[in-house]
């Protein structure tokens, strides 16, 4: 299989097609690397770090869950953006492979976000296990009450 694009440096429309079937691939995201920076809705967001930040906590919070959730939405917009430039727009074939690793960087790190959406508890997990919580703590106050009777 030969090169993607010719670098003769203007995109065609066949350099274009390979660029966004590779992205369709199962294997697009290997090897890739999330960008440190990323523009979305028209701020800078440090998105390297702030996964980081994510996979390092011993518990993810219910808040967090539907930050991340929030935050995949917004990468997923992002990413459309970009095909699109590259689908639609002039841009020559360095601008096209940049915006593809790019593309490949945000479709990384939104595959790490729903592997730690996997992780947070779901709620009625969380309801039972408090509720296990409260009755050994009921049990061990009967006991305590008990003990101090007799």
């Amino acid at each position: 299989m030969g090169p993607i694009v010719n670098f003769d440096g203007i995109l065609s429309q066949e350099e274009r097609k390979k660029i966004l079937s590779r992205l369709e691939s199962a294997f697009a995201c290997l090897g890739a690397t999330i960008p440190e920076e990323i523009d979305l809705n028209g701020e800078k967001f440090n998105l390297l770090s702030e996964i980081q930040t994510l996979i390092f906590k011993k518990e993810l919070t219910a808040t967090e869950n539907e930050r991340i959730k929030k935050l995949i939405s917004a990468l997923q917009d992002r990413e459309r953006f970009l095909k699109s430039v590259i689908q639609n727009d002039d841009i020559s074939e360095e601008e096209a492979l940049e915006l593809s690793d790019i593309i490949c960087g945000v479709l990384r790190a939104v595959r790490e976000l729903r592997e730690l959406i996997k992780q947070v508890p779901k709620p009625e997990v969380l309801d039972a296990k408090e509720e296990l919580m409260n009755s050994v703590e009921d049990k061990k106050r009967w006991l305590k009450f008990t003990k101090k009777i007799h």
